[in-house]
């Protein structure tokens, strides 16, 4: 395992860097946090990852994200037999478009864990849904604090409906209105495997908390 915090690459040891994770077949987890680093040359140990069968666990908090690591965690996910968990967390975007990385969690078979916590950026939360409900492997998903609105969690409750491995979902701190609250309150209906769906910090009313919540959906709704 590698973690880093509060760090400040130069140039020049940020290509080190890079290298030292193409040579690195041994390492599991690459853990940066509040890294200031080459964003090409982070890219570039991410995407040489892919080629380690002992790499499972990738975490960014507070770190700059641009299109060529968008594209290097795309072709970690597609090409890696052994990635578990993928965390991007407070994180400064500043990519055209985040659709590669979810095309590639449609393919990739091995993820469990996927944590995209408050990165103030307006998701394509529906293309997510997408993916989610044709996704056989993920067990975690966290999107707290993203800004999600009600017809976002309106489509990922009805992705949930097709989903028979997720079993934590957690949307705290979010938009979402009585609408998208009661739709995913009503997936518990059809879905067995959700053991925990938190909505926190949402427009959440007393009429929703008063005829709603049951005692068996409290178990799952955390509110």
């Amino acid at each position: 395992s590698l973690k880093l915090e509060n760090f400040s690459f130069m140039k020049e040891t940020s290509q080190n860097f890079a290298d030292a994770l193409k040579l690195n077949t041994y390492i599991a987890e690459l853990d940066l946090r509040a890294v200031l680093i080459e964003t090409s040359h982070l890219a570039t140990g991410i995407e040489a990852l892919k080629h380690s069968s002992n790499f499972q666990s990738l975490k960014l908090t507070s770190v700059v994200i641009q299109n060529d690591i968008v594209q290097a965690i795309g072709s970690l996910l597609r090409k890696s037999s052994s990635i578990r968990i993928l965390k991007m967390s407070n994180c400064l975007f500043q990519v055209s478009k985040i659709s590669p990385l979810f095309h590639a969690l449609a393919v990739n078979q091995t993820l469990e864990t996927l944590n995209l916590k408050r990165n103030g950026w307006r998701i394509n939360n529906f293309l997510l849904a997408k993916i989610l409900e044709a996704n056989n492997q993920l067990k975690s998903l966290n999107l707290e604090a993203n800004g999600i609105s009600t017809p976002e969690a309106s489509a990922l409750a009805e992705a949930l409906r097709g989903n028979s491995t997720l079993e934590v979902l957690n949307l705290g701190r979010n938009r979402i209105g009585e609408e998208g609250i009661l739709a995913l309150i009503n997936v518990l209906k059809s879905n067995s495997t959700i053991q925990k769906i938190v909505l926190e910090y949402n427009f959440i009313t007393k009429d929703v908390k008063k005829h709603f919540l049951s005692d068996d959906v409290r178990k799952v709704i955390k509110i």
